[in-house]
């Protein structure tokens, strides 16, 4: 404040009586003016340097800060839904496991930080269990969990391009269906293989009408084809 005072006083000065004023005179003074804007310049370089410092401690704050929150979170149960084939949950990680309760798609668990691939620990209402990851909703959360067992950090940077890649094939609508493995009445044999692997088992009928196709998943999804075309898909209770 000093040094701007110390400008306006001496502009003001200047206008007044600049006519009476010799040249060596008013070098002079252009001269301190300079110094003051040099002093002006220190002082606004120290004082962004300061604010950067500021910035990098608050983010670092910030990340400290979402890390315990994500940690209180996940101690909590992190919410999830059911994905479109529906869900099972058993009292053991394992498949052949008793089933505790059959939970329709687009219903919310609490997901547990425990994966033994492929299930989740899960609760639903009062029941605590095991739920396949095949038959929840990817979210940050289960894809971090498979990103630790993947051991690579490149995980979600590949789920990105993966994601990309097939919204440039296959166009926005079908590429982001294909990457949420959403199965759709028009879907080709190819988009389907493209979202959800290859079958484990393929039973196909020849007829005069064209080739008829069922494919078989282990998380027993059912797709059936005709001539390439998915005609109906659906979950075998």
């Amino acid at each position: 404040m000093k040094i701007a005072f110390t400008i306006i006083t001496f502009l003001l000065f200047l206008s007044s009586t600049s006519s009476g004023q010799d040249i060596d005179s008013l070098n002079a003074k252009i001269a301190e003016l300079n110094d003051h804007v040099k002093a002006i310049d220190e002082q606004i370089k120290h004082l962004q340097e300061q604010r950067n410092s500021l910035i990098t401690h608050l983010s670092e704050l910030n990340k400290i800060v979402a890390q315990i929150r994500y940690k209180e979170l996940i101690s909590e149960g992190v919410p999830t839904k059911i994905s479109f084939v529906g869900a099972r949950m058993r009292a053991e990680p394992s498949g052949g496991a008793q089933e505790l309760a059959r939970i329709e798609s687009g219903k919310e668990v609490l997901i547990f930080d425990f994966y033994k691939p492929p299930f989740f620990k899960a609760q639903y209402a009062d029941l605590v269990g095991y739920i396949s990851v095949a038959s929840l909703e990817v979210n940050d959360f289960i894809e971090e969990k498979q990103n630790e067992l993947n051991g690579g950090s490149t995980r979600g940077q590949n789920t990105t391009q993966r994601q990309d890649r097939l919204v440039r094939q296959y166009g926005l609508r079908d590429g982001i269906r294909i990457y949420r493995k959403e199965p759709w009445i028009g879907m080709t044999s190819v988009m389907a293989r493209e979202a959800f692997g290859r079958p484990n088992n393929i039973n196909r009928t020849t007829t005069i009408s064209g080739t008829l196709e069922q494919w078989v998943y282990q998380n027993r999804i059912y797709l059936y084809f005709r001539n390439g075309i998915l005609d109906s898909f659906q979950e075998l209770q």
